[in-house]
């Protein structure tokens, strides 16, 4: 496969990596400030999501671990924690600091937490011998239990990006309809 093949991948991860180069110092100057700390952690979790997802790194990690599609629950896993920062990400944006809001946001990690455990658990559970880098969903989205594991996925997916919409509308002001 040409490394050209990748590029839609590279480019968003050299971008990302290069944001948080540019956000090192800010992170070491106030590793104490929450709000500080949670973008550094999002741009992590970005870039992290990218390399991840990245075809070569899928089949360098099923090939290491000699487990077919065992980059699946890896990259997902990523993918949910990704999801689950932003979410707190927005959250740390909207509220003032406050008991309930880090009781909240300790809420979405440990559901999160959940999600990803599930991940894995179902993935165990399926029975996926052949390795698939580029259609792993739509080839096993007939059997037992990695349909679980792809739905759990896909609505952990759409929840954290329906609440963040949501989220996000509540708190900007109506502009779009101020006409």
């Amino acid at each position: 496969m040409s490394p050209s093949f990748h590029i839609p991948y590279i480019l968003p991860t050299a971008l990302l990596a290069f944001a948080l180069v540019l956000k090192l110092p800010t992170f070491l100057r106030a590793s104490r400030d929450p709000d500080v700390r949670a973008t550094t952690l999002l741009l992590i979790w970005a870039t992290a999501v990218l390399v991840v997802i990245t075809p070569v790194n899928i089949e360098r990690l099923n090939d290491l671990t000699g487990v077919p599609n065992i980059a699946s629950p890896w990259a997902y896993s990523f993918l949910t924690a990704f999801c689950a920062t932003g979410l707190t990400m927005i959250m740390r944006w909207r509220e003032p600091p406050s008991v309930g809001r880090r009781r909240r946001i300790r809420r979405i990690y440990w559901i999160y937490a959940g999600v990803v455990a599930v991940l894995w658990l179902t993935f165990i559970l399926a029975d996926v011998p052949t390795a698939r880098i580029y259609d792993l969903d739509t080839y096993y989205a007939g059997t037992p239990w990695m349909r679980e594991h792809i739905l759990l996925y896909i609505a952990a997916h759409t929840v954290s990006s329906l609440v963040a919409v949501s989220m996000l509308w509540k708190c900007f002001p109506k502009w779009p309809t101020a006409g």
